[in-house]
Order: structure tokens, then C-alpha cells, then sequence
């Protein structure tokens, strides 16, 4: 059962950070295409 409990948290433990790392990936390439979006916007204007 400890055994058991120890593989649940490591998996739990791994889809976390698995998550948080897409959410940091999706944050910087959001920022990245608002950044590259904005000054084309500019130049259209």
C-alpha cells in the first residue's frame, strides 16, 4: 500500500509539473505573438 501511495504521488507530482510547464510555455508564446502582433499593427496603421 506505501509502495502504491509512493507511485500515485510521483504520478500526481509529474502531471503537475508536465502542466505547469505547458502553462509557462503557452504564457511565453502568447506574450511572444501579442509582442510581434502589436508593431505590424502599427505598420498597417
Amino acid at each position: 500500500m506505501i509502495f502504491q501511495s509512493f507511485i500515485l504521488d510521483n504520478l500526481v507530482y509529474l502531471c503537475m509539473k508536465i502542466m505547469n510547464s505547458i502553462g509557462m510555455v503557452g504564457l511565453y508564446y502568447g506574450f511572444l505573438s501579442t509582442f510581434s502582433i502589436r508593431p505590424s499593427y502599427l505598420f498597417f496603421l
